[in-house]
């Protein structure tokens, strides 16, 4: 399976926040968690540009794991 590239997505994300003023963003992927350094390099890029998304995991009603949080 390919995942598209943190660059691609963030790309992706800064188009829809300078573009269209887009405040708030959900991620729903039942896939995106499950390679945590990829999520981990994801959060990293978030942060440094000061974007906050809501990922949601729809394979399970647990929270996350304390290292992903």
């Amino acid at each position: 399976m390919r995942f598209h590239s943190t660059k691609y997505i963030m790309d992706e994300i800064k188009l829809l926040v300078e573009k269209y003023s887009v405040e708030g963003i959900n991620i729903v992927d039942d896939l995106f968690l499950a390679n945590k350094k990829r999520l981990s390099e994801f959060a990293d890029e978030l942060e440094k540009e000061g974007i906050s998304v809501e990922i949601i995991d729809l394979r399970t009603v647990r929270p996350m794991d304390r290292k992903v949080v």
